[in-house]
């Protein structure tokens, strides 16, 4: 299956890497394709039992073939047949393909199957974390989790843009931008000041203060205030 799509990597290197990750206390995560040329229900379990051997984190996508890649080129060598050309629809998050021997309801199930596994571990782990009882690693994971899910939210909603409010004598700038974007997003509002306090101390985020009105603004980068710059 590597071979066919020209990945250039072994089983027995990615075994390496990975015992590299953890002798280097890094944390690895693997994502594998379903449905590529020639998938079978055997190929995938195939995947699942070198999945399980790395004992690490792994995720499954689906296989999306673009325009200008091999498989969609040179279709006709290849043992797939695309069903759509919505672009919309090619995020590897649903079938957009099949085999002659896998179909997309079998290549949906397969992943069904994995997401119910998984998220009954995760849910031991969010309890374990709940109730004080986890390790250091389950800690790293629920509050990278929580972390990862709160800045994507600041970030796609504008949250930070559309803030601005009235400045208050002694009033600290940072605790009002975390309780508006608590609030916003239902986040307890001593993760969401710590998560911004993070930007800020980073130089990322900043603040002014204009006509008696607090707003924040995200830097062009930690050493550039914003652009366009002049000289």
């Amino acid at each position: 299956m590597l071979k066919r799509i020209r990945k250039g990597i072994t089983l027995e290197q990615a075994r390496t890497a990975v015992a590299w990750c953890k002798e280097a206390d890094i944390l690895p995560h693997a994502s594998f394709m379903v449905g590529l040329p020639g998938e079978t229900m055997d190929t995938l379990s195939q995947t699942q039992d070198f999945a399980n051997e790395l004992k690490i984190a792994y995720g499954y996508h689906f296989f999306a073939p673009f325009p200008g890649t091999t498989v969609r080129e040179e279709l006709d060598g290849y043992d797939i047949e695309i069903l759509t050309d919505d672009w919309s629809r090619y995020d590897a998050n649903a079938p957009v393909v099949r085999t002659s021997r896998l179909s997309p309801r079998e290549m949906i199930d397969f992943v069904a199957e994995y997401d119910r596994y998984n998220k009954a571990i995760w849910d031991e782990t969010k309890k374990n974390v709940r109730e004080g009882t986890c390790t250091d690693r389950e800690y790293l994971l629920v509050e990278g989790d929580r972390k990862l899910r709160l800045v994507f939210r600041i970030l796609s909603e504008d949250l930070i843009e559309e803030f601005a409010c009235a400045g208050r004598d002694g009033s600290d700038p940072v605790d009002l931008l975390s309780a508006s974007v608590a609030g916003r997003t239902g986040t307890d509002e001593a993760f969401t000041r710590k998560i911004l306090q993070g930007f800020i101390d980073a130089g990322f985020l900043r603040h002014s203060l204009a006509g008696g009105r607090y707003r924040y603004y995200w830097t062009h980068n930690r050493d550039v205030d914003t652009l366009p710059i002049s000289f």
